[in-house]
């Protein structure tokens, strides 16, 4: 089993079984236990409307019981949520395909991927860290702030 947050900070279970992934490729067309294959993980990656018909068809059940509509649903996912979610998506589908061998090998691609994701938001994170602040605002460090320009009876200096 895997979760996610939406942007609210519900946490939210992926636990696919048989009647999970039937019940998302008959509403959506979309047939997880074949998200191993390389093209239906772009399919999933490339259409976040088609991804989010997927998480209501997983989720619609615990949903409707939290008394939650479809809309409510939609309107409480955001980028880094629905990243989240197609992780636990992903790595749910893996669980689901554990004995087989392509499942195995799957779960080990989306680790290195991740980790190789990570490394490289690390490496861009440590640059701009590093660049003088003129790079990131087009500003020299000593030049006064706005607020700085401003006297005390709210006229500008200039």
């Amino acid at each position: 089993m895997r979760f996610w947050k939406d942007r609210t900070g519900k946490q939210w279970a992926v636990d696919l079984t048989v009647a999970t992934v039937r019940r998302v490729q008959k509403e959506t067309g979309f047939h997880l236990a074949k998200i191993i294959e390389i093209e239906e993980v772009a399919k999933l990656k490339d259409d976040e409307l088609l991804f989010c018909d997927i998480l209501w068809s997983i989720h619609r059940e615990d949903a409707e019981k939290a008394g939650m509509a479809r809309h409510e649903f939609e309107a409480n996912l955001s980028g880094s949520s629905i990243m989240e979610a197609c992780d636990a998506v992903l790595f749910g589908a893996t669980d689901f395909l554990s004995d087989s061998r392509k499942g195995q090998i799957f779960r080990q691609l989306l680790t290195n991927f991740n980790n190789l994701q990570q490394m490289k938001i690390d490496e861009v994170e440590k640059i701009v860290s590093q660049l003088p602040l003129k790079a990131l605002t087009g500003k020299s460090a000593d030049v006064p702030d706005s607020s700085e320009l401003i006297q005390a009876d709210g006229r500008s200096q200039n």
